[in-house]
């Protein structure tokens, strides 16, 4: 009867932190005109690194709306792909995946060894003729997790806020809503504090420029604009970083309800382990998955 109570107790307790679903976006994200709302977002708010406060005139912006071949009312000449994130477990360290689209924190952040659960996508970007779009969201954090953009070979597991990761990882810390490049704050967003919470929606934009215009990130949450990077080079993977054990995020491409599914599974696993551990039990991932329904 206890065990019965912990979990209706856990489930209600994840219906009330479901937050409400968003404001509905202008334009569907992964559409030529949602990519026309982002760069004009951008253009207006001066949100993006290298950009100007002065007036309506954002240089960045404005190249970026000419890279894209975009103009007040006109389609996009690139293709928009929205790519399912699906995780990759031999990239991936300290992290359990209950699916291929979900990961889940199993250990802390480990400051003698200087790394943590870090989970890496299995698609890579390499083309340049196509704008790339990550969505995922966010199922559970306790003490902070970050998304970014790692470059090559570059340490994924290692603290993104590293001198020796400017140039190569580009990330997002959900905590305190910086955009980072390596350890350097974009300076533009810094004092926007976009932070994000459970259920959140993140999504990563990716382009990598052609024909001399340089590649882009544009960071967004719940569809509004953070910011976003100049320079980002091939080849690039997203990454997620978390903080403690059970921190999870779920690939997004599928609808707020299916999400929002999800959610509430993920809350029933955490009070069914939860209960294992008061009764002294060790539950696997399956076993934990199978006693939640």
């Amino acid at each position: 009867w206890v065990g019965e109570c912990a979990v209706r107790l856990a489930c209600e307790e994840a219906e009330r932190m479901l937050p409400p679903p968003p404001a509905e976006a202008k334009a569907e994200e992964g559409s030529a005109d949602a990519l026309q709302q982002m760069l004009e977002e951008a253009s207006s708010s001066s949100s993006g690194s290298g950009g100007s406060d002065s007036g309506d005139s954002n240089p960045a912006a404005e190249e970026a709306r000419k890279g894209y071949g975009l103009s007040k009312g006109g389609g996009a000449m690139v293709e928009v792909v929205v790519v399912p994130v699906l995780w990759e477990p031999l990239r991936s360290l300290m992290c359990t995946f209950p699916e291929r689209t979900r990961v889940r924190a199993n250990s802390r952040w480990d400051f003698h060894r200087n790394c943590g659960p870090t989970a890496v996508t299995a698609f890579e970007i390499t083309k340049s003729l196509q704008c790339y779009i990550f969505r995922i969201r966010i199922l559970r954090m306790c003490e902070g997790i970050s998304v970014g953009l790692v470059r090559g070979n570059a340490a994924a597991h290692q603290n993104w806020g590293m001198p020796t990761a400017r140039g190569s990882i580009w990330w997002y810390e959900c905590t305190s809503g910086h955009l980072f490049n390596g350890d350097e704050v974009t300076k533009q967003v810094e004092h926007s504090m976009k932070k994000a919470r459970v259920g959140d929606l993140v999504s990563v934009t990716v382009d990598l420029g052609f024909n001399g215009r340089r590649g882009r990130a544009f960071f967004r949450r719940n569809g509004e604009l953070i910011g976003f990077f100049d320079g980002v080079e091939a080849p690039v993977r997203l990454a997620v970083q978390m903080n403690h054990p059970g921190d999870s995020v779920q690939d997004a491409t599928r609808g707020r309800r299916y999400q929002d599914r999800q959610m509430r599974r993920a809350f029933r696993e955490e009070a069914v382990r939860a209960r294992a551990a008061a009764e002294g039990r060790v539950l696997s991932e399956e076993a934990a998955r199978e006693e939640a329904r």
